[in-house]
């Protein structure tokens, strides 16, 4: 899974889909943007390397409705 989580207080994070034990994802890609986890960002593998080569560490991010 590739994890871009990095802060001292939060276990919040941006990540793609975690995978069960089996291999299959923890939820497809339809369900992205659903509340599915426990806060975390979950994207797609390619958009979660997106950000993380966009966003450096400390970016202010916004999460709205």
């Amino acid at each position: 899974m590739v994890r871009f989580a990095a802060g001292e207080r939060s276990a919040i994070g941006f990540h793609d889909i975690p995978e069960h034990r089996n291999g299959a994802p923890a939820q497809s890609r339809s369900e992205l943007g659903t509340p599915l986890s426990s806060g975390c960002i979950r994207q797609w593998v390619g958009d979660a390397k997106a950000l993380w080569a966009f966003a450096s560490v400390g970016t202010t991010v916004v999460v709205a409705d």
